[in-house]
């Protein structure tokens, strides 16, 4: 006799629940964030009603374009020596100025380099966050430009609002750890593979000013060295606290290709330093003024240490060819194989990251950073014309040709300093970006054997090649 099995009991509500409280934190933060601007309003309004005539020199005095009073009265600006733009990561000045207004006085130092370090941490969040958010939906449109097809279409106009849906189904998943996993390795991996994607961004200039970068350090292309040097210490946690044989096969994978393709990507890194006599990102953008020859790009090889590093990083940060830790068809997706929910997604979300911060260091490094001369404006722009008039072939003739001589208009007319120079610096690392994605849509996944041997049989001789050719150009031009 068989007795009737009570029917499993979904867990809808619990996992209903979970998603509902982690919405709510998230709303609960974005809420705070929005309610603790707002008393900045009327603060302000007081401050340009009492103290000055108009909203130029209000503005220009409370972010420090001005560093004498008697500037302002005689309409200048700060426009002067002391230049433009707004000081993004330097809002010490407003801080104090703003208490000052509220009479609360100069606050301590010590308080002020706090908030100074929250403020820029939350922007470059936020930065990282939106051109994660971006790319991805760029990557899907441009690979399926580039395969017929369309791409995502149906969430939002043009499919626009894919990502962000994705973002919200990931926050509703049930977060699943395996019974025999390490539960504490498990959950710090993803945290140890994010954290040093988003500090990278620290010592990236966006621009020509001070202001545009969190911290000029004198160190900065180390730094950015030894931060992606992290993320093959999280990817083995991630593995080896999975308790699952493809998560391990699949992190020692990635361990050995990171480890062969870094040394490649140092090499040639050490190119611009020596050319430019320092280990600092402004310093090395500094070097290459003066036209498009002076960029390393050319000196002292043409290009091949530029194609180096750009084929390092695409190991470095698992992009076609060389996504063998995530391989599907022989690891079951590799090292995060067990890994569901935000957990799942905070790893792509620091790879995205990652290919975009190469991005940034290859057009520091090789390009100029935001030095744009004639011919590279003309170049860019004509670049831009040719791909809207050509490519958006759903909007109509005329609009479309209009956007495009906008497009060169942009380009021509845009300097390559103050707000300019994050133009330019945007656009260039942007235009690699979009190189990523044209390879990632044209080669296939190479075999295991031959990135590895590729690694050190090819591009370490050939970097060790292009550094012994740097030096002795170094040697020449110090005679």
């Amino acid at each position: 006799m068989t007795t009737a099995t009570r029917p499993r009991v979904p867990r809808g509500i619990e996992y209903n629940l979970g998603f509902f409280v982690r919405l709510g934190l998230l709303l609960g933060v974005l809420g705070g964030i929005g309610a603790a601007t707002l008393p900045a309003i009327p603060i302000l309004g007081y401050g340009l009603l009492a103290h000055h005539d108009s909203i130029t020199s209000y503005v220009a005095w409370l972010f420090g374009w001005c560093q004498h009073s008697e500037l302002v009265s005689e309409g200048i600006y700060g426009c002067g020596q002391y230049g433009l733009p707004v000081p993004l990561f330097e809002p010490a000045v407003v801080m104090q100025r703003v208490l000052g207004l509220v009479g609360l006085g100069r606050p301590p130092k010590v308080t002020v380099d706090y908030v100074v370090a929250i403020i820029a941490s939350l922007i470059l969040l936020h930065f990282v966050v939106i051109s994660v958010t971006l790319i991805i939906y760029i990557l899907r449109k441009v690979i399926g430009y580039m395969q017929a097809r369309l791409g995502p279409m149906r969430v939002g106009p043009k499919g626009i609002l894919q990502t962000l849906i994705d973002a919200v189904k990931l926050l509703a998943k049930e977060d699943t750890i395996p019974g025999t996993a390490d539960k504490v390795m498990f959950t710090l991996a993803p945290v140890v593979v994010f954290i040093p994607a988003l500090l990278v961004y620290v010592v990236v200039p966006f621009g020509d000013s001070k202001g545009f970068i969190a911290r000029d350090l004198n160190i900065g292309i180390l730094y950015v060295v030894a931060m992606s040097s992290i993320t093959v210490i999280g990817i083995i946690l991630a593995g080896w606290a999975s308790d699952n044989k493809y998560a391990l096969f699949g992190a020692m994978r990635a361990a050995a290709q990171l480890v062969s393709y870094e040394v490649p990507g140092v090499l040639v890194v050490l190119g611009p330093v020596i050319m430019a006599g320092s280990l600092g990102m402004r310093d090395i953008i500094l070097a290459q003024k003066g036209g498009v020859t002076e960029w390393f790009i050319w000196s002292p090889v043409p290009l091949v240490g530029f194609l180096v590093y750009l084929i390092s990083s695409l190991a470095e940060t698992n992009i076609t060819p060389f996504d063998l830790p995530e391989a599907e068809s022989e690891l079951v997706s590799g090292y995060n194989v067990e890994y569901s929910g935000m957990k799942f997604g905070l790893f792509f979300l620091a790879e995205f990251a990652n290919s975009f911060t190469v991005c940034f260091v290859a057009a520091a490094l090789f390009l100029g950073g935001w030095y744009a001369p004639p011919v590279f404006k003309l170049a860019a722009g004509l670049t831009l014309a040719l791909s809207v008039g050509l490519c958006w072939i759903e909007l109509p003739f005329l609009l479309r040709w209009a956007l495009a001589a906008s497009a060169l208009a942009v380009c021509l007319g845009m300097p390559d300093h103050g707000w300019g120079s994050l133009y330019w610096m945007m656009l260039k690392a942007s235009g690699l970006q979009f190189l990523t994605m044209w390879i990632r849509a044209t080669y296939p996944r190479v075999r295991v054997d031959q990135l590895m041997e590729f690694a050190w049989k090819g591009l370490i001789p050939i970097s060790l090649v292009y550094l012994a050719a740097v030096g002795l150009w170094a040697a020449i031009n110090q005679k």
